[in-house]
């Protein structure tokens, strides 16, 4: 098991794959600014001020004036998150308009989060390398019988190979006993070499998990449990996010 490194600026980009979607024509976007936070958004799902200005080479006042426009033209709903930090998702009739899944238009509800935040986080500050893999991805690295699996899976371009593929997992159980998270990364590592290309992949050292949690002490205690069950030599790399504390309801943020 290993530990990922306190994370580190990543190198702005003016533009993503998604601002050329065609989709996009639909909505009448008025500049680069404004068709940068949306393909953001359709990426990660939410996205909030800290991480559209860590990865934008736009200037801060230009993204907030294309927020700002988003919002008013009721493209984008702005909603709270914690400790007066806003997160912002598609409206209703973006997600109509531009024929995406309704869940992309829907408020964020208690676990679900701390979910959201810690995923949109991992991609865009503590792992910028890492992205989401497609289904196509999942296809050619699993096999067909990749349908159906849970969502988290991504490739990271840091590693030298289109081969490598992780899997990223969200502390389900923050405040519950260690022993139960310890058991679903088990759960995890179990279903996922019952795939024989992940297995060959395994022996190349082209995969591996990746699982957060909010605080260091409860990575330490679960991960004390992962090394006593049989799947302790499988290459887990925690990550901490100390941010996720706030999102926490606040009779468990002591926890």
């Amino acid at each position: 098991m290993s530990r990922e490194q306190s994370p580190s600026k990543p190198e702005p980009v003016a533009s993503l794959p998604f601002v050329k979607d065609s989709r996009f024509q639909k909505l009448d976007l008025r500049s680069d600014p404004e068709r940068l936070l949306l393909s953001q958004i359709v990426t990660h799902g939410i996205i909030t001020k800290a991480t559209w200005e860590a990865t934008s080479a736009f200037g801060g006042q230009e993204l907030s004036n294309a927020m700002w426009a988003l919002t008013r033209r009721k493209l984008v709903v702005a909603r709270p998150l914690c400790g007066g930090t806003t997160y912002f998702r598609l409206s209703k009739f973006a997600a109509s308009t531009m024929s995406l899944p309704p869940t992309l238009a829907k408020d964020l509800e208690g676990d679900g989060k701390a979910r959201a935040y810690a995923r949109l986080l991992f991609f865009t500050l503590y792992c910028p390398n890492a992205v989401r893999a497609s289904e196509d991805d999942l296809a050619t690295a699993i096999g067909t019988c990749s349908k159906g699996l849970p969502q988290g899976f991504f490739r990271r371009e840091d590693m030298g190979t289109r081969d490598w593929l992780g899997f990223l997992r969200v502390d389900g159980h923050m405040t519950g006993t260690p022993m139960r998270s310890a058991r679903s990364l088990r759960d995890d590592v179990l279903r996922m070499v019952a795939f024989d290309m992940v297995k060959s992949k395994l022996k190349q050292a082209n995969f591996g998990w990746f699982w957060i949690t909010a605080r260091q002490s409860r990575a330490d205690a679960v991960m004390t449990y992962f090394k006593t069950l049989d799947v302790r030599n499988a290459p887990v790399t925690v990550v901490v996010m100390p941010e996720l504390v706030a999102v926490l309801p606040s009779k468990e943020r002591t926890i």
